[in-house]
This record gives structure tokens, C-alpha cells and sequence, in this order.
């Protein structure tokens, strides 16, 4: 079961301001924005220039309306913004800026903020506040109520976003006056996502990179696929060869790989199966393949891979009332040639949430959440260091948690729990070393990402399987399949 966390309050000061509008509110007098052209694209003239048209709208007499530089204000009760023009046959035009949205929610209840598809939420101003009492009565209330921190509240929690949905509660804004029934009223606008361009592919696969935490005492670490193809063979129907990254042939799905040494028992272990070891001087490589779903939204597949998963182990008998096995213990689900992956979805180079490829309960979709800087799953969290994912790997068989410590994901038979163990044992800066290329639905990968097209197994077929019927599953299990062409990389959807 993932572990349960819990939002706290926001800190928050007490004290009346005046928030400055980027979007026109009304009539636009609150206008503070920078749009500095007309709605027919004529340059503003300087509100303390009087060339070529003078004027008497100047900052000197008109103190408190924003006049700087040539932006477009609205000084003098107009229907809208406007300002002088700079062409000298027209004196002054309105400015072509987007009005504000505006919602509110009462005490406790839900703001919900939504932009139609490509564009996001931009938030300005917010108040959180009982300026008015006709609004959300409430009886004997402070009509003058203000949190000063709304605002920045509001940002962390929708900016950015497509949608988002906040409380309008003290435990989200603070609570400056006790007893005051206050209401928040963000006014926000839906401006477009900016396209992601090639350029931008490097920069953002480091960025988001997650940071894995190794279990501690692991004994299996990842590696490149090179180090693995150097210590397998390729079985091809009634052929057998050796391979390369750049040589490992498409195949087909009847393909599969084996140890070059025999493995005499399903759970024989052989040197190779630890990995290379992570370290301040080598990371392993991670795989990333970068998908475009759009002109405007990118996800990113973070591959991890090991050449061994290692075993659960299990009573085949019975656990008697005083502990220990009566049967005895039998470990099972080993595996040669194991992938392991996190995905990234990036909405105009922003992060929008994370799926986490896990145990039962824990694996799915998890939201950025821009108020605490975290993903979230319902009560679940995935931390972050700096702009990165921090997941655990499970000791053993490397499935990804969002949090350390001991796991119940499954029971088998009557009495048999299996767990697994994280811990911040041996830390894997992915970001470190880190290939990536674009995903190519049908394959056609050249060069050093030519494995990629291969469509067989990673590593050796199933057996020691008389147990499959007790645990679900043989001794070895078989290896993992090859990733271009499973479902969640030809899917759209975040999963």
C-alpha cells in the first residue's frame, strides 16, 4: 500500500494591497499589462511624450492610472484600454487586450479554472478576502479581510495548467481573521501552450530525468544494453548468434536471448547478473524515447534496464501460530533481461504529470502539483530534487515506489504476503548519462539505437514452472519483451 501524505498550510501575512491586472477587468482602469500596440497595430506614443499628438494624459496628472512607458492604459473612464498612436493621423486607438475571466467560490467550497485544449491558465490578480458582505453572506464577518498571499497561492496551484480545481479554505490561503467566512475570486485568462521544438528535446529529457534511488545492499545493478549483449546469445528459430547494439537484428517475437553460459538451475546465479555498479565515476545509461503527441505536447519514456531481476521467496507449505515454514521456502519470479521505465507528459516544455510503471496500488498517473512542487496520486507523492522525479527502486526486482521503506503489493495462497523493500541506498542520476532519440512507431532505428527495432525477448524462456500454479509464477520467469512496440508507446494516453 503507498504511504499516505497529507497538504499543509500555506503561511500567509495580513495587510491591504492592490494587486496589479495583466488582463482587462471591466472597463480596464486595473489594466497593468505591457501591450504597448493598437488593435490595428499602430505603435503607442509615450504617455510623457507630447509628439506627435499632445495631450494632457501624463503621469503627472494622472498618478495613480499606471502610465509608463507606452503602454496601453485607460486613464480616463473609456470603454476600454487605449493610447495615443505614434502615426500622426491618427490620434489614439483602442488596444486589442484580452479580458479577464473571472470566477469565485464561497468559504469551502471548490474553485474550478479551465482553459480549452492548447491553452493554459494564467492567473491575475486573486484575492482571497470578505471585502463585501452581499457576496457569500455570513452574518457579523470583517468586511475588510485580506490574505496577502492569494496571488502567489492561486499561481502555485493553477499556472500553467489546462484545468485545476483549489478550496477556497484557510487551510489553503491561511486564516488572517478568525471566524471570517472569506471567498476567493481569481481572475485569470487562457493564453496559447508555445510549441516544443527540436531544439528544446535536449534540454527538457535532462531536466525532467528522474532520480532513482538503489535499495540498499542491492545486489543486481542496471547496466547498458551493450554490457548485456556481450554476455548473451540471440536464438532466432533453429539459429543462435551473438550481437551488437548496433547489429541486434529486428527478429520477431518468437526471438528471445540466453545466458552464453548454461544456466543448470532456474536460480543458478552468474557473475553478469549484478550489472555495472553506479557510482560517482559511471551512471548507467537510460534509454530515453521521446514521443510527440502533438505540436504542443511531448512525452518522454525513461528506460531503465537490468540484466537480472531478482527473486520473491515464498513458504510452499504452511506458517504455523510460532513463526517459521513448515514445507520449507522456495524463491521464484527470477528474471534475465528486465525493463524498467518512468514517463514523463510535457505540455509546452512543462511538466503535467509522471507515470510510474510499479507494483499494483502505487503504478499509475501522478499530477504535477505546482503549489507543493510534487506529483500527486490521490494521497500519494512523488517527491522532486530540483525539477526531477525522486522514485525508489525495489530491492531485488527494481519496481519503481514513490517513497522508501516496506510495501505489502500482493498476497498469495492463504497466508503469504510479499513485499517489497526501497531505500536510499546507492543514488542513480539518470540525467548523467542519458541517450535519447525520437520514437518511431514501426521502427527503422539505425546505428546505435538499431536494438530498438529488435521485437524478441530480453533474456532467457520461463521454466522451473510446477510452482506457477501455487505462486502465479515460475522459478525463472521470461525475459522482458522488447520495448518499441508494447501498447504504451504506439497509446496516446499517459499510461
Amino acid at each position: 500500500m503507498c504511504d499516505l501524505k497529507f497538504i499543509t498550510s500555506i503561511p500567509f501575512f495580513l495587510f491591504k494591497f492592490n494587486q496589479p491586472v495583466n488582463c482587462q477587468d471591466g472597463d480596464g482602469a486595473s489594466y497593468r499589462g505591457t501591450v504597448s500596440v493598437t488593435e490595428t497595430g499602430k505603435i503607442c506614443q509615450h504617455w510623457d511624450s507630447q509628439k506627435p499628438h499632445s495631450h494632457d494624459k501624463t503621469p503627472a496628472n494622472h498618478p495613480s492610472s499606471g502610465l509608463e512607458r507606452n503602454y496601453c492604459r485607460n486613464p480616463d473612464g473609456e470603454p476600454g484600454v487605449w493610447c495615443y498612436t505614434t502615426d500622426p493621423g491618427q490620434r489614439w486607438e483602442y488596444c486589442d487586450v484580452q479580458a479577464c475571466e473571472t470566477t469565485f467560490a464561497c468559504w469551502s467550497k471548490y474553485l474550478e479554472l479551465s482553459c480549452p485544449s492548447e491553452k493554459t491558465l494564467l492567473i491575475d490578480p486573486a484575492t482571497y478576502d470578505r471585502t463585501s458582505a452581499p457576496v457569500c453572506p455570513c452574518g457579523a464577518c470583517d468586511p475588510n479581510c485580506r490574505t496577502a498571499n492569494s496571488l502567489s497561492v492561486m499561481k502555485g496551484a493553477c499556472e500553467g495548467l489546462q484545468q485545476c480545481i483549489v478550496r477556497a479554505s484557510g487551510h489553503v490561503f491561511g486564516d488572517p481573521c478568525h471566524d471570517t467566512k472569506n471567498y476567493a475570486a481569481p481572475k485569470y485568462r487562457c493564453v496559447p501552450v508555445p510549441p516544443v521544438t527540436d531544439d528544446d528535446l535536449e534540454v527538457l529529457v535532462t531536466k525532467y530525468a528522474p532520480k532513482i534511488w538503489l535499495a540498499k545492499k542491492e545486489k543486481f545493478y542496471p547496466s547498458s544494453v551493450d554490457f548485456h549483449l556481450q554476455n548473451v546469445k540471440v536464438y532466432d528459430g533453429g539459429k543462435s548468434y551473438f550481437s551488437t547494439p548496433s547489429t541486434l537484428p529486428t527478429c520477431s517475437e518468437t526471438c528471445y536471448m540466453s545466458t552464453r553460459k548454461s544456466m543448470r538451475y532456474p536460480e543458478t546465479w552468474l557473475p553478469f547478473f549484478g550489472g555495472e555498479q553506479v557510482g560517482p565515476t559511471y551512471q548507467p545509461p537510460v534509454y530515453a524515447v521521446v514521443k510527440r503527441i502533438n505540436p504542443t505536447t511531448t512525452d518522454i519514456f525513461y528506460w531503465m534496464f537490468y540484466p537480472y531481476q531478482g527473486p520473491k521467496s515464498a513458504c510452499l507449505g504452511y506458517r504455523p501460530p510460532w513463526g517459521g515454514c513448515i514445507g520449507g521456502k522456495r524463491s521464484f519470479a527470477h528474471r534475465v533481461g528486465n525493463w524498467e521505465r518512468m514517463t514523463i507528459r510535457l505540455v509546452g516544455g512543462q511538466q503535467r504529470s509522471i507515470y510510474v510503471y510499479s507494483a499494483y496500488k502505487c503504478e499509475g498517473i501522478y499530477d504535477w502539483d505546482p503549489a507543493s512542487q510534487t506529483y500527486k496520486k490521490g494521497r500519494d507523492t512523488v517527491q522532486t530534487g530540483g525539477t526531477h522525479p525522486v522514485l525508489y527502486s525495489a530491492y531485488g526486482n527494481h519496481k519503481l515506489w514513490p517513497t522508501p521503506g516496506s510495501h505489502r503489493y500482493k498476497r498469495i495462497l492463504i497466508s503469504e504476503q510479499l513485499f517489497d523493500e526501497t531505500s536510499e541506498g546507492t543514488a542513480w542520476d539518470t540525467w548523467k548519462n542519458m541517450p535519447f532519440t525520437m520514437y518511431r512507431p514501426d521502427g527503422g532505428y539505425t546505428g546505435s539505437w538499431s536494438w530498438l527495432n529488435y521485437q524478441g525477448r530480453w533474456g532467457n524462456r520461463k521454466s522451473g514452472c510446477h510452482i506457477e500454479k501455487f505462486r502465479g509464477e515460475c522459478i525463472l520467469s521470461d525475459g522482458s519483451t522488447s520495448i518499441n512496440y508494447r501498447p504504451e508507446m504506439k497509446s496516446d494516453k499517459l499510461d
